[in-house]
């Protein structure tokens, strides 16, 4: 790289983290509530409780409990009907919570038996999280339902993403179980403290607050109240305390995970007929009390279900969710700015990546490599470089640096500020620039983002501009235009109120306008939404309607349309859940190049067939037609799986799915076995693939945890 360019890369990050700093430490911004006062106090106990759900341990009386829950839904700042109770016990090893949810008519107790991590709400949860930094920022997450399934999580940056922007990819080693009683129901939880990262220290006060979503009086509810404008309980900063841990250990944090795998089949380009073997390994360690190294060696997914199939009407490539558990613990610390995408990274055969904190500075950095193609050639290694820093209250300012090496090499750096006005406001500026193209001219990104969030009046304003040479289609995803310009304006805003009438939770009526323009066209494009209209219910329920007003401009063209799209969920509260939506759509054919119609209809139903076994269905169908109103194209997807829990560690799924207009058929069998104290897994999966060609492999998989 020339001097010149990086010169201009020092300037462009310094300009933006000073400007960032004076914004922080400006005497204007106004102050944030205080933290929550409620405290409970730890027991130290030399008998362990047996883990069985029931609270009848002598230790557990001599725990003071707390109490005092205040509701978020349906009437906040109110107590709740039925309280809960918390008591706190540990000793050298082990954190125990005690809950006891009361409840007038436990009959209506509900609760299902299914896959870790999966969705609880709104049928009986409790769920705590635990800030043992106590920085107001980040803490760990652990949900059990009436039937003690467990779900977990780490939080970050004071929930301010909300449960979107939690890292549900930790799974941590803990263990719970829950009794259903004449009165409620209680809870026991067993935590590791080396499952928990936190200082040495003589003496801890850690950050604590406990959710309780009920059926019997459909409440949602809070220890420290936290209102519906924070967040819920992801609202780290708003939590009580815990006090009284003394003389406890981390761990050293050291994870061990070997797995072996025996199939037979063909598998594309590492195409084997008959059978096959292999191994790898991953290993987690603990470089400080709160860095963590990440290696893979050899990686397996083939127990990771296909992505599903969407029909993509755009001229941009899909968004593929990441689910290689290598890359989601902790991926929301390298997704700004959109500069990572770890998708392209296809095929890794090792990888090492280091995330955490010292202090107020995050950091993050990967390397992994791809395996070699059938052509040959070396294969494309990436990496990616991440640092941030904590200032003022929820406010940061980073840098990132992403690379990839090869004839297809590319790189990008980049800075983000976010800074917290106060608690309901907040600003994001980004910058960026990319490198790998002829030319180091005109390569960069520039956007800022204002967003209000509150429960009554929610809006924002965003901007961005893309320069033509910026591109990161090799390491990143910001999809856009080959060597074309782009700049981008909008603004949305809804109102939102509660009517006591109907069952009705909520409503929310809003409008947003989005205007955008290319280098290469004459004048503005723009989408006004202005209407948009949700609708929710107590019971989970909900219906959505809005319309669309819009203006195209391509190859020199003006292009006029408007689009209709209305939808209603039944949710989750129900034996089963319904979902149907459609569109009704003037749209841009960018493959044929005219301007038509289509209809869209799409609809999801979820059975749960009976105690465990569930039954998930989805279709999508596009009817795609010329102006003269004729039909072009039909496309169309499903999917059906079907999941049976024979105990909450052991299940067995099946997934289907085939695109009818692409001709290509998956197929998934797995069953799944998860034993001993450390969580090890043992797979059996068979996985099938047709398009052009045939794949088909079965497989089975053993990866056992060693946890020091």
């Amino acid at each position: 790289m020339s001097t010149a360019p990086t010169k201009r890369i020092c300037v462009h990050l310094w300009l933006l983290w000073m400007v960032g700093a004076a914004l922080v430490v400006a005497p204007s911004a106004p102050a944030h509530e205080k933290p929550s006062e409620k405290e409970v106090w730890a027991f130290r106990t030399n008998l362990r409780p047996t883990i069985d759900g029931i609270l009848d341990d002598a230790d557990w009386k001599r725990a003071t409990p707390a109490t005092g829950f205040i509701l978020i839904e349906p009437k906040e700042g109110v107590p709740a009907t039925n309280q809960t109770f918390i008591h706190v016990l540990y000793d050298a090893d082990y954190l125990y919570i005690g809950l006891n949810m009361m409840d007038a008519e436990p009959k209506n107790i509900k609760g299902r038996i299914m896959q870790r991590d999966g969705t609880f709400s709104p049928l009986d949860l409790v769920g705590l999280v635990l800030a043992t930094y106590h920085d107001h920022q980040s803490a760990y997450g652990f949900y059990i339902n009436a039937y003690g399934v467990q779900n977990d999580f780490r939080v970050e940056n004071d929930g301010s993403g909300g449960w979107g922007g939690i890292d549900q990819s930790w799974d941590g080693i803990w263990q719970a179980e829950t009794h259903i009683h004449d009165q409620g129901w209680s809870a026991e939880i067993a935590i590791p403290f080396k499952t928990l990262r936190f200082p040495e220290l003589d003496q801890h006060t850690w950050g604590i607050n406990v959710q309780r979503i009920e059926r019997t009086y459909t409440e949602n509810s809070n220890w420290a109240f936290i209102s519906r404008d924070d967040r819920y309980l992801l609202k780290v900063s708003k939590a009580g305390h815990l006090h009284g841990l003394e003389d406890i250990k981390p761990g050293l944090h050291l994870e061990v995970l070997p797995y072996a795998t025996g199939g037979y089949g063909n598998v594309g380009s590492r195409s084997t007929e008959g059978w096959s073997s292999d191994f790898g390994l991953d290993l987690k360690y603990s470089i400080a009390s709160n860095l963590t190294l990440d290696t893979t060696f050899n990686p397996d997914f083939a127990h990771i279900e296909a992505d599903e199939n969407q029909i993509n009407l755009t001229r941009f490539e899909l968004f593929l969710e990441e689910k290689r558990p290598f890359f989601l613990e902790g991926q929301r610390l390298f997704t700004a700015m959109d500069l990572f995408y770890s998708r392209r990274i296809s095929d890794p055969d090792a990888g090492a990546k280091i995330t955490g904190k010292i202090g107020k500075n995050s950091i993050g950095m990967i390397a992994a490599r791809n395996r070699p193609s059938d052509g040959g050639g070396d294969p494309p290694h990436f990496g990616v470089l991440r640092l941030k820093r904590d200032v003022g209250v929820n406010s940061s300012i980073g840098a990132l640096a992403v690379g990839k090496d090869g004839p297809l090499g590319q790189q990008a750096v980049g800075s983000d500020l976010v800074l917290s006005l106060n608690d309901n406001d907040k600003l994001f500026l980004n910058s960026a620039m990319s490198f790998g193209t002829d030319t180091d001219q005109d390569n960069k990104m520039y956007s800022g983002r204002f967003r209000h969030n509150s429960d009554r009046f929610p809006y924002g304003v965003w901007g961005s501009w893309i320069e033509p040479k910026f591109n990161v289609d090799q390491i990143g995803f910001i999809p856009h235009d080959a060597d074309v310009g782009e700049r981008e304006f909008g603004l949305y805003g809804s109102y939102g109120w509660r009517p006591d009438f109907l069952g009705i939770r909520n409503i929310y009526l809003g409008q947003d306008l989005v205007a955008e323009r290319r280098t290469n066209e004459e004048g503005w494009e723009w989408q006004w939404s202005n209407i948009d209209l949700y609708v929710r219910r107590l019971d989970d329920s909900r219906a959505w309607f809005s319309h669309e007003n819009w203006q195209l401009r391509w190859q020199q063209k003006k292009y006029n349309g408007d689009s209709f799209y209305a939808g209603f969920d039944t949710g989750n509260g129900r034996k089963y859940r319904l979902r149907l939506t459609g569109q009704l759509r003037d749209q841009y054919d960018f493959a044929d190049e005219y301007l038509g119609d289509i209809r869209r209809v799409s609809g999801t139903l979820r059975f749960d067939l009976w105690e465990g076994f569930f039954l998930d269905s989805s279709t999508e169908s596009v009817w795609e037609y010329f102006p003269s109103g004729a039909l072009d194209e039909v496309k169309r997807t499903m999917l059906l799986r079907t999941t049976y829990f024979l105990h909450r560690d052991l299940f067995i799924r099946s997934f289907f799915q085939r695109s009818f207009h692409r001709d290509t058929v998956d197929l998934n069998l797995l069953f799944s076995y998860t034993f001993g104290p450390n969580n090890s897994r043992f797979y059996i999966a068979y996985n099938e693939h047709r398009a052009d060609t045939t794949e088909r492999i079965l497989l089975t998989k053993l990866s056992y945890r060693f946890n020091f």
